[in-house]
């Protein structure tokens, strides 16, 4: 490290003679950082055209490509109120409706809320039909418990224990302590036990479930009952609102199973989770996930409806709690939506009559023939068409679909088309022929210190012009997609329309406007009108480039080729985002700028220190020079 001297001996100021030197010694590097910034200027103006072909291409891609996303259809209709027509690129013929006799529609149901409950915990006096409605009944009409005693090295002994189905807890109690059990009820929670402490008592094969809904959460198990978990008694009370929540109706936390009809006529399964804080409303929202809509109107009522129409059903397929058993008492019984099950089977299906032939469909609108029908009313419902009369009627009175060609839409797409392409190669044109600003360099960040943020981008402007005038590849690429503009295609047949000259379309005669296309709409809409199958085949026809035809490609196809082609070119010098600079002509020029400015920027910080140490060994010198002096004017002074 060199020791900088400021000049004090000197009298001279080192720092601005060194900074002058290194500038006159920076110019070198100067110039190549800005090379630098002109190979990036020029990279990124290529790659702005590669953009805009893409965004040309995608264009063409997603209007042309497919005949259907060209050609349009005009439906004549004689009867709009009934029903409405679209017609696809592929429509013909005439559909003649003689009668639409009903039109489908969806399984729905709407109830009263229910009824919100209350809780109190189960006693005595207690009713067990209280306790859960769904407590299975005998073929007598009572309660039947069957329980099994079992003790080490003896055998089973089974208890059956029936009581009157209108039986309260102290009549079951009373029953099961007669028969050899100990059996009681605290804080609202059974126990049943053995008179001895070595015997077990559990579930039978068939009563698990009874014994479960009593509160034996053991019982499925096969282990000892002992005591339950506490049960509460559920009775009504107020009337509930859409805020009334599910754990307010007695539900805890499960998961629903629903089958619905969907848009195929086909019945799904669809699941929901439902949480017992969900209100009444936010339930019923949740439905909306299963291929329903599910609202609770203004005057207090739910409805469920399937979103697809047909004949198909609404139906619950299981309902499970959190542990994944079914619930005695589901979601869809509780708020009385289901029963046995199914909430609703009232969807029907559309009857109509096409061209004499007789139809169903789950859905009011279906296709033929290239034309999506949607009925919207019924026509002719009451007419049999069985009777000569009534077929005679229904024939005359037909409602009739036909398609025309939609010229106007056909010919504002050809429009569209050429002004996106004029547009294209205008803003290429503009930077073959912008002016080169040679003495508007790129500026250093010495020069943009002395300068306002406007007279940058105003200097900038001017040095960035021209980067790409009279580019070889741009005019070769241009001059590729004017050439295609020119072309036949081939394979369509003698005596048809096989250029875009034929269809109206030319290239405007105007030099400096550099190959525009211009439309005689005249031309074009006879075209469309006398031949649109040729026009459409023309611009869209997919072929290959070579073959017994020659080239068949249609003009579309050509350009996107050529277009292809071109960017590949720019990308030969300019890359893309993805590839390194080692992977394309500007790349490399970039890295070997790159090492240069590195190279001499090591170099100069080498002459940077000579400087100082030259100018170090001056103040030393001088220094030195001055003492001696001071010396000698001591000793001739004495």
């Amino acid at each position: 490290m060199v020791n900088r001297v400021g000049g004090l001996a000197s009298g001279m100021d080192i720092d601005a003679l060194v900074e002058k030197l290194m500038t006159a010694e920076r110019v070198p590097l100067n110039k190549l950082n800005q090379q630098k910034t002109i190979y990036e200027w020029q990279r990124d103006a290529y790659r702005g055209i590669n953009t805009k072909l893409k965004t040309f291409s995608d264009y063409l891609f997603d209007n042309f490509s497919l005949s259907s996303n060209f050609v349009k259809n005009k439906v004549n209709v004689s009867n709009s109120t009934a029903i409405s027509v679209s017609a696809g690129s592929g429509a013909s013929g005439v559909l003649n409706i003689q009668q639409v006799k009903s039109l489908a529609t969806a399984a729905s149901k709407t109830v009263d809320i229910a009824p919100k409950t209350t809780k109190s915990v189960m006693t005595g006096n207690t009713k067990l039909s209280e306790i859960d409605p769904g407590l299975p009944l005998n073929g007598n009409g009572e309660y039947q418990l069957d329980l099994v005693l079992t003790k080490k090295d003896e055998l089973d002994l089974p208890k059956s224990i029936t009581v009157d189905g209108t039986a309260t807890v102290d009549e079951l109690l009373e029953k099961l302590n007669k028969n050899g059990l100990k059996a009681s009820i605290t804080d609202g929670k059974f126990s049943i036990t053995a008179e001895d402490k070595d015997t077990k008592v559990v579930a039978a094969t068939g009563s698990q479930g009874t014994l479960k809904a009593l509160g034996f959460t053991a019982a499925e198990d096969g282990k000892e009952l002992g005591t339950s978990k506490k049960m509460y008694v559920t009775g009504g009370g107020t009337s509930a609102t859409k805020n009334t929540t599910l754990g307010e109706l007695g539900l805890s936390d499960g998961t629903l199973m629903l089958s619905v009809i969907n848009a195929k006529g086909e019945q799904s399964e669809n699941p929901i989770s439902y949480k017992a804080d969900d209100t009444i409303e936010s339930f019923m929202k949740k439905l909306n996930s299963a291929g329903l809509t599910g609202i609770v109107t203004p005057d207090g009522k739910m409805s469920i409806t399937a979103n697809a129409t047909g004949e198909g059903e609404i139906r619950v397929v299981s309902d499970k709690d959190a542990d994944g058993k079914d619930k005695v008492s589901g979601v869809m019984q509780t708020l009385k939506f289901a029963e046995n099950g199914v909430i609703a089977n009232n969807g029907t299906n559309a009857n109509y009559t096409v061209n004499g032939l007789p139809m169903s469909s789950s859905s009011n609108t279906f296709t033929l023939s290239g034309y999506t029908v949607t009925l919207k009313q019924l026509y002719n419902e009451s007419l049999d068409l069985n009777k000569p009369t009534d077929l005679g009627q229904a024939n005359a009175s037909a409602i009739s679909v036909a398609a025309d060609k939609d010229v106007d839409s056909m010919v504002d797409k050809v429009k569209e088309f050429v002004s996106k392409y004029n547009e294209l190669i205008s803003g290429i044109n503009d930077q073959l022929k912008e002016t080169k600003y040679r003495s508007y360099t790129p500026l250093t960040s010495e020069q943009r210190k002395d300068m306002t943020e406007s007279e940058q981008k105003l200097w900038d402007e001017k040095a960035m012009s021209g980067l790409l005038r009279g580019d070889s590849i741009l005019r070769s690429g241009l001059g590729d997609m004017r050439n295609v503009m020119y072309s036949q295609v081939n394979g369509l047949g003698e005596k048809v329309i096989d250029t875009m000259f034929e269809m109206g379309i030319t290239t405007s005669g105007t030099v400096s406007e550099g190959g525009k296309l211009v439309i005689d709409e005249t031309k074009l809409r006879k075209a469309l009108e006398e031949d649109p199958d040729r026009v459409v085949k023309t611009l869209t026809q997919t072929g290959s480039k070579t073959g017994d035809d020659g080239d068949t490609r249609g003009i579309v196809q050509r350009l996107r080729d050529s277009m292809g082609d071109f960017t590949k070119n720019i990308e030969k010098k300019a890359g893309r985002s993805t590839m390194t600079d080692s992977q394309y002509t500007i790349g490399k020029s970039l890295k070997s700028t790159e090492d240069r400015i590195t190279s001499l920027t090591a170099r100069l910080k080498d002459v940077e220190a000579r400087y100082w140490k030259q100018f170090s060994a001056m103040e030393q010198a001088i220094n030195k020079a001055n003492s001696q002096s001071s010396i000698f004017a001591q000793f001739g002074g004495q």
